[in-house]
């Protein structure tokens, strides 16, 4: 008894360091420096003006 709840458990164990491992590569994503503050965001919150990139409004006023 005991060894089957030891193989379910590292069977288990492993199909989960193997799934969750997928998942973590999916989640990546660029990110861009802001040209006025030095600011690193996403690509997909970024402001984009001409061929600069700025985190906020406020950073691309005082441009």
């Amino acid at each position: 008894m005991f060894r089957f709840l030891l193989l379910a458990g590292l069977v288990g164990g492993a199909y989960y360091l193997l799934t969750r491992s997928k998942k973590g590569s999916q989640e990546t994503e660029t990110m861009i420096e802001c040209k006025k503050c030095g600011t690193f965001v996403s690509s997909e919150e970024a402001i984009k003006k001409g061929k600069d990139y700025y985190c906020s409004p406020e950073c691309l006023k005082g441009s």
